[in-house]
């Protein structure tokens, strides 16, 4: 398993963009995303392709934009719940990530019409891929790449 600064040398290297996720654990949230922001804006410091730093934690984000504040961020959350769109403004954010099982159609338009990006996971089924990006989702995470036909795009 490489370390964070090992891949983020190797997505600097390959020109790849990246989504860091900040998982702290309960009671550090503040360290961890510091932490986290400070060695993002080192490995990234050439101006190649920043990451986008992200959380489910709103703790989390504040201090990365505070840490690296050239660095977008994204609101991570299990369901699109009201306050979404307030929390995601107050925190900089530019993308709304959430869980694929939860997204409805409504949702979605709304996400797209506020001006986000839309990401969601765990999407491990084409025809459930096909039809979040038939709603505007514009990119999904998954764990089963393999699941997908060769000539999925």
């Amino acid at each position: 398993m490489p370390t964070f600064e090992q891949a983020g040398k190797l997505c600097v290297e390959l020109g790849l963009w990246a989504n860091v996720e900040i998982k702290p654990a309960p009671g550090f949230e503040r360290e961890t995303a510091a932490a986290a922001a400070k060695l993002a804006v080192e490995l990234w410091r050439d101006g190649s392709r920043k990451p986008l730093l992200s959380s489910f934690h709103e703790t989390c984000l504040d201090v990365a934009r505070t840490a690296a504040p050239d660095f977008a961020r994204g609101y991570l959350t299990d369901r699109i719940e009201s306050g979404w769109r307030e929390a995601a403004r107050r925190l900089g954010c530019i993308s709304v990530h959430c869980n694929c099982e939860h997204l409805t159609e409504a949702q979605a338009y709304d996400i797209k019409n506020a001006g986000y990006w839309l990401l969601c996971y765990t999407v491990n089924k084409a025809d459930s891929a096909r039809r979040l990006f038939s709603w505007g989702v514009d990119a999904l995470f998954t764990d089963r790449l393999d699941l997908f036909p060769p000539k999925f795009a």
